[in-house]
């Protein structure tokens, strides 16, 4: 219940953060992500497939010590806001290097089906490797 209301919390704080977006120009937020420009090349895809390894890790961590804190703390609170920081840290990351490898393809100028398709095939490769390291934590 705790994890559902900090949750709850991040949706309705959401016109908040929303105007904290507004403040960041695109020019700082391209900056951020440093996005490449040019060709893809073999150092941009171990990159996000690299990034996505630790989101997949980070998934796998969250339920196991979000498990342990729970057995040593006996307390629901302390391991649901455990599990909802370590939650945004890993969708922050893995949302992120997918953006950064999108706006590259983008900018490659190809037509829209297969910068489209690019793209959805980046988003399932992300998806799997997070359920993957959601099924790889050990069910005891």
């Amino acid at each position: 219940i705790v994890f559902l209301n900090l949750f709850c919390l991040l949706f309705f704080t959401y016109p908040y953060l929303s105007k904290l977006e507004n403040k960041i120009s695109e020019e700082d937020f391209l900056s951020f992500l440093d996005v490449p420009q040019g060709k893809i090349k073999f150092p941009n895809i171990t990159s996000f497939l690299g990034e996505q390894a630790l989101g997949s890790l980070f998934a796998t961590l969250t339920i196991v010590y979000g498990r342990d804190i729970f057995k040593v703390t006996e307390s629901g609170a302390i391991a649901a806001i455990f599990v909802i920081i370590v939650f945004l840290i890993t969708i922050s990351i893995t949302t992120l290097s997918l953006t950064r490898i999108s706006l590259q393809i983008i900018n490659l100028r190809y037509s829209k089906i297969p910068e489209l398709l690019l793209i959805l095939l980046l988003f399932f490769i992300t998806y799997w490797l997070y359920v993957g390291g959601l099924k790889l934590a050990p069910t005891a």
